[in-house]
């Protein structure tokens, strides 16, 4: 690939990823948004989130193993300090810190 072909790659992945992030922003721009848009933005990140936590832990629920038990404490520090903290940031930090520990030197 020479360097006009890379400078390309790279402009039409910029502009791609440009596109995709700002158009919702341009689309419903406006003071005020509809019922659609507000309900979509209160409950769609909760069913998001649902989804990836599904997501990430069906294969270790199925395949029981001393890996289950570690992803199983993980997620419950993960909620456990979520409801005492309030703190997504610090719950998601602390949860992953205990499931890297545990991996490595259990």
């Amino acid at each position: 690939m020479t360097i006009t072909e890379q400078i390309i790659t790279i402009f039409a992945a910029v502009l791609g990823t440009m596109i995709t992030r700002f158009t919702p922003f341009i689309l419903f721009y406006k003071s005020n948004p509809s019922k659609l848009i507000q309900k979509l933005g209160q409950y769609l990140p909760a069913a998001i989130m649902g989804m990836l936590v599904i997501y990430a832990v069906k294969d270790e629920l199925l395949n029981l193993n001393y890996h289950t038990i570690y992803v199983i404490i993980a997620s419950l520090i993960v909620i456990i300090t979520y409801l005492l903290k309030r703190n997504s940031l610090l719950s998601i930090f602390s949860g992953t810190v205990i499931y890297i520990l545990l991996v490595n030197f259990i």
